[in-house]
């Protein structure tokens, strides 16, 4: 059996629009289910029809039911894909997991007593970050119900989950779209370990420059833990990056160029 690669000179032919590489110069590999969701196959598209997918997300729609994942144009399916399924996957195991994890962080508070004074300082800590973590947990949960049933209304899963956590589905929304948009920027994934709450990251999508928006509520929380977010909001308005080939940098002594992270505040001193 031959093998579908191509030989030298084969046009490729878009999986989408069905042009060739005789007509499109340059084809992209999609992922047919996001990396950050996991995806690993692609399939191969031409340029055109892959920015039409990433810049006109309400026409193009990836869906996912039990063993199927599909690529939609409005209500027409243009790709139809097996769903794959890690090998030894259990969704009963997986879910039982879950369930058992209260009643498992239940019986470490009976250890408490036995913690020094540092020991408790460090388990508060460690339960603050389980507490950011959360919503973080629930956002991608929101993610995947978006992606259910390519026929029908996608409202009705992501409205259940967000009701077992006691949100409207506005907000289960916005913070899959949130979670969704963390993943596309990489420069801001890169700095957040543990995703700020939904107010923050807000504040950080909304700023001139994101990344530097998050290496700011970063720096001032490892410096301050009571740094808050009305501190956060208050200060990030006018915080960006710029490029300085200073032999010396004013601001962080840095002998190489390089981006630093500036406010408004900064800026003028550096001009006075």
């Amino acid at each position: 059996m031959t093998s579908p690669a191509l030989v030298p000179n084969q046009a490729e032919v878009c999986a989408i629009c069905g042009r060739s590489s005789t007509m499109v110069p340059e084809f992209n590999d999609h992922h047919v289910l996001a990396r950050s969701l996991g995806g690993t196959e692609t399939i191969r598209i031409c340029v055109d029809c892959h920015n039409r997918i990433h810049a006109q997300e309400d026409r193009f729609k990836l869906s996912v039911t039990k063993d199927r994942v599909y690529l939609l144009e409005w209500d027409k399916v243009i790709v139809d894909r097996p769903r794959h399924v890690p090998e030894g996957w259990s969704e009963g195991e997986f879910i039982q997991s879950l369930q058992n994890a209260p009643d498992a962080l239940k019986q470490m508070a009976a250890k408490f007593r036995f913690l020094s004074d540092d020991g408790i300082i460090a388990a508060g800590a460690a339960f603050a970050r389980l507490h950011d973590v959360e919503w973080t947990l629930r956002a991608k949960l929101f993610q995947q119900a978006l992606l259910r049933s390519p026929w029908g209304s996608k409202r009705a899963i992501l409205i259940d989950v967000a009701r077992e956590f006691g949100l409207e589905r506005a907000q289960a929304y916005r913070e899959a779209q949130l979670i969704g948009w963390v993943e596309e920027n990489p420069g801001v994934s890169s700095v957040l370990d543990d995703l700020p709450p939904t107010e923050v990251l807000l504040k950080i999508k909304d700023a001139p420059d994101p990344v530097a928006a998050a290496e700011l509520w970063v720096d001032r929380k490892a410096a301050d833990p009571t740094y808050t977010r009305k501190q956060f909001a208050a200060e990030v308005a006018g915080v960006k990056r710029e490029w300085c080939d200073h032999r010396e940098c004013p601001a962080c002594k840095a002998t190489l160029p390089h981006y630093r992270k500036v406010t408004d505040a900064t800026t003028e001193g550096a001009q006075s």
